[in-house]
């Protein structure tokens, strides 16, 4: 992997963290050790609200993750 394609995806981490972050701050009910786990329930409730499959979207989060590594 490229040195470019390397700092591009820290920059994807911290934006994941700061996202995860934000959650614990605004919600104040999890561990860091659960965050990401409370962050991916919350997204599934916004996919039923916003007629979006959450299980669709995690798939091709998985696809992009794969091109991006």
């Amino acid at each position: 992997m490229k040195t470019a394609d390397i700092e591009e995806n820290d920059k994807r981490a911290e934006i994941a963290q700061a996202c995860l972050d934000l959650l614990r701050k605004r919600s104040g009910c999890c561990d860091p050790e659960n965050a990401l786990a409370d962050l991916l329930a919350n997204l599934a409730h916004w996919c039923d609200r916003n007629d979006t499959e959450f299980e669709v979207e995690l798939r091709r989060a998985a696809m992009n993750y794969g091109e991006e590594t």
